[in-house]
């Protein structure tokens, strides 16, 4: 967040706005659609029906929000390249002067670059190694995720790769970490836990390391980032101050508000079609900090 508050000036804004406490969706993440090309072991996206917002409606969506000081876009689904009308909504949020994201399982980069254009951040997920990845995720698909991260990178967009770490993946850094040099993009590791569209709780339970592996890796990762390896590591959103809801919300595919997508079931939220995208990011109201965190101490993250 911090690197988004630098390329985008929002932090004055966003302190100004808390120091009058005003809500301001600094940052949004559209669940652009549930349909997902993937079945992962850990997600059950896929299985979700949806009507989506058409191609008018995000677009009105972006110009509402960018109204009220959205600095950053998130493109997140499901699989976001699956949306016809992916590239039209970039283009719509980068005329704003939006700061663009897009999370992908990376297999349809290659089919649609040309829609990416302009996108700030392409954020593709990997499993792990060739064996590892196809086992948690889908056969036949590592290389295609690896082509499209390829390339991404010659067409100049930034890429960046997300690891989520699974027991059936964690004995694998060093040889992740040697695939991302080799790649030459930055691959970030995070727990694998259960959220709005996770696999079921006790799935989830199944895949997670324990504490102490837990431990292990984090050591691990810290050597190989020393070391030089492009590493990082996100394992503190259970400790963090929770802001969403204050500064950021999420949308889903048909046009709900809410605080963020891990709460998106948790009760019927505003409606930004029916209501206006404004009036339905003002009446969700914040997410407690207490509920946040009990989202996470659902997992088996180490203390």
């Amino acid at each position: 967040m911090k690197d988004l508050f630098s390329k985008t000036g929002a932090f004055s804004r966003t302190a100004a706005a808390a120091a009058l406490n005003r809500r301001y969706p600094l940052s949004v993440t559209m669940i652009s659609t549930y349909r997902c090309n993937f079945m992962c072991a850990y997600c059950d996206i896929w299985r979700l029906k949806e009507d989506e917002l058409t191609t008018s409606q995000a677009l009105r969506m972006i110009e509402e929000f960018q109204t009220l000081g959205m600095r950053r876009l998130c493109f997140d689904g499901g699989e976001p390249l699956m949306r016809d009308d992916i590239g039209d909504l970039i283009t719509q949020a980068k005329k704003k002067g939006v700061f663009t994201t897009l999370i992908t399982n990376g297999s349809l980069i290659e089919k649609n670059l040309r829609k990416l254009k302009g996108l700030d951040v392409l954020n593709v997920s990997l499993g792990g190694p060739a064996e590892v990845h196809e086992r948690q995720r889908m056969e036949d698909s590592y290389w295609q995720v690896l082509a499209g991260i390829r390339s991404a990178k010659s067409a100049g967009l930034a890429v960046k790769v997300t690891v989520v770490l699974t027991k059936a993946n964690i004995a694998y850094l060093p040889e992740m970490a040697e695939d991302s040099g080799k790649l030459g993009v930055m691959m970030t590791f995070e727990p694998v836990a259960a959220f709005a569209h996770a696999s079921h709780w006790y799935n989830i339970s199944s895949l997670s390391p324990g504490p102490a592996e837990y431990r292990e890796a984090l050591g691990v990762l810290e050597m190989l980032r020393k070391r030089g390896a492009p590493v990082a590591i996100n394992m503190a959103a259970e400790k963090s101050r929770c802001c969403s809801g204050r500064f950021s919300c999420a949308v889903t595919p048909s046009g709900d508000v809410a605080p963020c997508h891990h709460l998106f079931y948790s009760r019927k939220w505003p409606n930004g079609l029916s209501m206006g995208f404004e009036e339905a990011f003002n009446s969700m109201g914040s997410l407690p900090a207490a509920s946040h965190l009990r989202l996470f101490r659902k997992t088996t993250l180490p203390d």
